[in-house]
């Protein structure tokens, strides 16, 4: 099994439900299912899975918005080497959140 994780810092102004927002629909845009959306003021969990392709059997991501961060993992449950899928799959939601934060004004980009 090979992970993949990384935690994002977000502005306390923003709201995890509007990160969140955006994360899901980059997630089925690049064709990931979303498994499980949880929602509670303050805090989302969204749990998804990757598609199968011919490196991978398809990776489980985990992606925990709170105020302040965004933790994401990627897991790839069935297979010793995914070929850098999970690494890929965390930077998707790293992108994803840094470019709605610049799109938003909240973040400066470099």
């Amino acid at each position: 099994m090979t992970n993949a994780q990384a935690e994002i810092e977000l502005p306390e102004t923003v709201s995890p439900g509007e990160v969140a927002e955006a994360v899901a629909e980059s997630l089925k845009n690049n064709q990931v299912e979303i498994i499980e959306r949880e929602s509670d003021p303050g805090y989302e969990l969204i749990e998804a899975k990757s598609q199968p392709s011919l490196l991978s059997w398809g990776e489980e991501i985990y992606i925990q918005i709170t105020p302040g961060k965004v933790e994401v993992a990627s897991r790839s449950p069935s297979q010793i080497i995914d070929w850098g899928k999970s690494k890929q799959n965390v930077k998707q939601v790293e992108d994803t959140v840094r470019n709605h934060l610049s799109a938003s004004g909240t973040l400066t980009p470099a």
